[in-house]
């Protein structure tokens, strides 16, 4: 699902800017004549049915498919990944990357945690989601059937994983970007960024989101629920997964942009034999500690700084990054808890053109759950922090 740190190249939005792509650009005028089809065929009686799919991308990009000029894959992760290119010029192209969606739910999920991330000021990736049997669908497994003649009998098994086996396709933006703290990297180097200021506000933005919407597969979060049962296909696979968080950088070398990326809701727990309400009553503990500061750090955000310093060492986060991750994750989740995540999963069916779907339904219920759990937690800290301790004044 993501390529190896050594590959490089990442998956991510396009810099704000580049220059508009002629094979990729936005067709305003057929995107509003599409929106107000869309419309129609969200109040007659097909909805909650896929509507045709030529208004599913028209919602999106238009794409031209015949025009890429390459394609290659990557074998990391389940399916691997593909990359097709479109040359813009003799030393310029413009990438993106095709990734399996397996059904609705997923589709769904992609499109409703791009919400979130947004909310809350957290880079993501720019995603289209693209039918496979609609006629542009067909002309991408055409195109990269011909980009793809002569290869190996694996590579085939891998396009046939992405392209054949599912719907749906994801197509992300590629970005030029590497791991935040990538395996093997320079202690020195790797401590240095994850001590920038801008660095510690996103590790918290995204420490709450992945919280709520049950994302294990990215920060070491100290989480009991999210280690693997010893007998399941991740028992080996150490907490975390700091590929799923990118860096861009600027001139000098630093860290100029920090990117989530493989952003979705997982549907369980590493472990099947955690429940949901394990999971929140985890969580609900995990947040009274995250809130119990003494005007320091918390035993909650020591957590991650644990995780970090175990699975690269040598890398250690200082007082002030803790802080700062402490109040941004904080922020972030005061700021997700004033969202309507109902009506935000309302509008990424609505974008999918479903008018209903059962399981993300439910997986929102339970973020529903855990945003309630801190809401608790912070009006359990509020009261405590207004009570003066042993009767005293706290104005005196």
């Amino acid at each position: 699902m993501r390529p190896t740190t050594a590959e490089r190249g990442r998956w991510g939005p396009a810099g704000p800017h580049e220059a508009p792509v002629d094979s990729l650009a936005w067709t305003q005028s057929a995107a509003s004549l599409f929106a107000v089809l869309a419309f129609c065929l969200w109040c007659s009686p097909c909805r909650g049915k896929m509507v045709p799919p030529l208004v599913l991308l028209a919602l999106g990009r238009t794409w031209n498919f015949a025009d890429a000029t390459a394609c290659r894959s990557s074998e990391h992760g389940f399916g691997g990944v593909l990359f097709l290119q479109w040359r813009q010029s003799h030393t310029e192209s413009h990438t993106v990357v095709l990734k399996r969606i397996p059904d609705d739910a997923d589709a769904v999920s992609h499109r409703f945690c791009a919400l979130l991330c947004r909310a809350v000021g957290i880079a993501q990736p720019r995603i289209d989601v693209l039918d496979l049997d609609s006629e542009p669908g067909r002309q991408l497994r055409h195109r990269v059937a011909e980009l793809t003649s002569g290869a190996t009998s694996r590579e085939e098994s891998m396009r046939n994983s992405i392209l054949e086996s599912g719907p749906f396709a994801l197509l992300m933006d590629f970005l030029d970007a590497d791991s935040l703290l990538p395996k093997g990297g320079d202690a020195d180097v790797s401590a240095a960024d994850a001590n920038q200021p801008n660095v510690a506000i996103a590790l918290g933005r995204i420490a709450a989101l992945d919280m709520v919407i049950n994302n294990w597969d990215r920060l070491p979060l100290g989480i009991a629920a999210w280690r693997p049962a010893t007998d399941s296909m991740f028992a080996n696979a150490p907490p975390g997964n700091f590929d799923n968080v990118l860096a861009t950088r600027a001139e000098d070398g630093t860290v100029q942009e920090v990117y989530a990326i493989d952003t979705d809701i997982k549907r369980s727990c590493p472990s099947s034999q955690v429940s949901d309400e394990e999971l929140v009553a985890e969580l609900a503990s995990l947040f009274d500690e995250l809130l119990d500061t003494h005007g320091g750090v918390s035993r909650a955000t020591r957590r991650l700084q644990d995780g970090i310093a175990n699975q690269r060492p040598g890398v250690m986060l200082n007082e002030t990054t803790l802080l700062l991750v402490q109040q941004a994750l904080v922020e972030a989740m005061d700021a997700l808890a004033r969202l309507d995540l109902t009506a935000m999963h309302r509008e990424a069916m609505r974008s999918h053109l479903l008018s209903e779907e059962p399981v993300t339904e439910a997986l929102v219920a339970r973020a529903q759950q855990i945003i309630e759990a801190w809401q608790r937690s912070r009006k359990r800290a509020e009261l405590e922090w207004s009570c003066p301790p042993d009767g005293e004044d706290v104005n005196r």
